[in-house]
């Protein structure tokens, strides 16, 4: 019979298949938890005797079957080594969110794991690109977390400029939940709890200065993001969120807010950009050629859809954009295998990163 699951840790997600991970390593002696920070060289878990720190110099020693490092969001198995901990065990990951590396290689940047809802956030205090929201979607949709869109800073935008930014999004097919919040007023904040419950986990993601951090705040009842003052003369503050974290809810759930992500590049996500572009989808079928990229092939039925203003042209300029990156991704892959020369012993894939080194390459701006 397996041990009664600590409260704490069923409120922040701690279900059947979690306990099925955690059964042998509870029963070796081990410590399981979920990670509720990562920062250069440990990782917070949070178990059911307190944090336990990771130190990640044992963890690649000691878990060497890892498939990269810890990443905020990760059930995780903590074993003692001498006087250190280190995380030994991860649980397969479920609703993930995954970036393309900035830096110059190829690789997979795995932001955070096992979420149920990404909130794409967005500050009514300055423009709202369509683009962004596109480009937001096609991840959340890759990772296997549902989507919904988070306008910050209510009062900050007139009753015909938030009209405009919801008549906008308004135009995306299949468009998710749209959610108009103000931390000064309260607008919004009971609709985003209820996204919470029961116990699921919702990722902030979105610019630096959108407001996460401060949305991150009123959901926790306590300022745990600390959020920089407020310039005057355009009411944005410094950003000044380094690490992500995951804080639980009063009423249930959990939050985890992230650093602002300059750059939101694709990886591997076909079927994200599939499920976010449904329209151009359905038209594809009627095309003459089956492999059509929807560019100056003759007989396109999307080019025909934009031609006779079916299809937005900005729409169908952003579906090209976002293929034309996954398509530079997949090229970069195959080069690297080619560079290591056919019949030899084949490398491993590409390293799966968690991108601390990028946290710290942050926007100047509010949070």
């Amino acid at each position: 019979m397996s041990p009664t699951p600590d409260a704490s840790l069923v409120r922040i997600g701690w279900d059947d298949e979690v306990e099925q991970f955690a059964a042998p390593h509870l029963a070796a002696g081990r410590s399981v938890g979920r990670v509720s920070a990562t920062s250069r060289g440990f990782d917070t878990v949070r178990t059911p005797d307190g944090d336990v720190l990771s130190d990640r110099s044992l963890a690649r020693h000691r878990a060497a079957g890892l498939d990269g490092p810890p990443v905020v969001g990760d059930w995780a198995a903590v074993e003692q080594v001498d006087r250190a901990a280190a995380v030994v065990a991860l649980a397969p990951r479920r609703g993930v969110v995954v970036r393309r590396d900035p830096g110059e290689h190829a690789d997979a940047q795995v932001v955070a794991a096992n979420v149920d809802v990404v909130g794409c956030v967005f500050g009514l205090d300055r423009p709202v690109s369509l683009r962004r929201v596109e480009r937001l979607l096609v991840l959340v949709h890759e990772g296997g977390a549902s989507p919904c869109v988070i306008l910050t800073k209510a009062d900050a935008a007139s009753v015909e400029e938030l009209r405009a930014v919801l008549d906008d999004l308004a135009t995306l097919p299949g468009t998710p939940p749209v959610v108009v919040t103000s931390v000064r007023t309260g607008t919004g904040l009971d609709d985003i709890n209820r996204l919470l419950l029961p116990a699921r986990t919702l990722a902030l993601l979105g610019e630096s200065g959108a407001g996460k951090s401060t949305l991150t705040n009123a959901l926790v009842g306590s300022d745990l993001q600390h959020v920089g003052d407020v310039r005057a003369r355009d009411r944005r503050g410094r950003h000044t969120t380094t690490v992500r974290r995951l804080l639980p809810c009063p009423e249930g759930g959990a939050v985890i807010d992230t650093p602002g992500l300059r750059a939101l590049g694709m990886w591997d996500a076909v079927e994200g950009l599939a499920e976010a572009f449904p329209d151009i989808v359905a038209l594809a079928p009627r095309c003459r050629f089956r492999n059509c990229t929807h560019r100056d092939e003759p007989g396109c039925a999307v080019r025909r859809a934009v031609a006779s203003g079916e299809l937005a042209k900005a729409r169908h300029r952003s579906y090209l954009d976002l293929r034309a990156e996954l398509d530079d991704v997949e090229d970069r892959r195959v080069a690297r295998v080619r560079r290591h020369g056919e019949g030899r012993r084949p490398r491993p894939a590409p390293r799966v990163t968690d991108g601390l080194d990028e946290i710290d390459d942050l926007d100047d701006d509010v949070d």
